[in-house]
């Protein structure tokens, strides 16, 4: 190859200043380019944290105090449903129903639990949020304000509970009601509350059953 003379050098020049800036340009440029639009999307993503994070802290008053009623509910709905249902504490809340209204309860009738509801969220445990029911058949003798203090006395329990249905008819001689109830008696596990077994005071042996008396 001979030599270039001064217009063909200058040609060469350019040409190689040509490909320095496209080489450049494809390995370099767009590279750089790329790198700015991740760390733009990375910057847009974070600035939305931040402003999250400030919300956060400029309302962390008013988070407070509804988490702290939040959790006044969970308590208090954990303090109204039982434990668990089993048939001792469902025996003893009848003879303290026996006694508030002056009721005989003749027969007991059990019912398997029933889940009515499983929560999707778990406590610490792992263990979700579960609510039973299960239904009490009783039959009864009393009188009409026995009948009216027995209702009082199914709505105002520290265990909820409410009345399913009921039966009654008058007997001219005794001037009593009889009749038919099914109360449904509900539970709630998973929110820490312990079952703890009822006490049994005042019971002799050698009775008929826990509602009479001694033979």
């Amino acid at each position: 190859m001979g030599k270039l003379d001064a217009k063909q050098s200058r040609i060469v020049i350019m040409l190689l200043v040509a490909a320095v800036i496209i080489v450049a340009f494809r390995f370099g440029y767009t590279t750089i380019t790329e790198k700015t639009d991740e760390v733009a999307a990375e910057n847009e993503v974070l600035s939305d944290k931040l402003s999250e994070l400030e919300y956060v802290r400029d309302n962390a008053e008013q988070f407070r105090a509804e988490l702290s009623a939040a959790l006044s509910g969970i308590e208090a709905v954990k303090q109204k449903f039982a434990a668990d249902i089993k048939p001792q504490k469902s025996i003893m809340m009848l003879r303290e129903l026996e006694t508030a209204a002056d009721m005989n309860i003749i027969n007991i009738g059990f019912n398997e639990t029933e889940n009515i509801f499983t929560s999707s969220f778990v406590n610490e445990a792992g263990d979700p949020a579960i609510a039973n029911k299960s239904v009490l058949n009783i039959s009864y003798k009393t009188s009409y304000e026995g009948l009216k203090k027995s209702l009082e006395f199914i709505n105002s329990y520290g265990d909820y509970m409410n009345l399913e249905s009921i039966t009654s008819s008058y007997n001219q001689e005794t001037g009593l009601l009889m009749g038919n109830m099914s109360i449904n008696m509900y539970s709630l596990t998973g929110l820490g509350k312990m079952y703890e077994n009822p006490r049994v005071d005042g019971i002799g042996l050698s009775k008929d059953n826990i509602f009479g008396t001694m033979r």
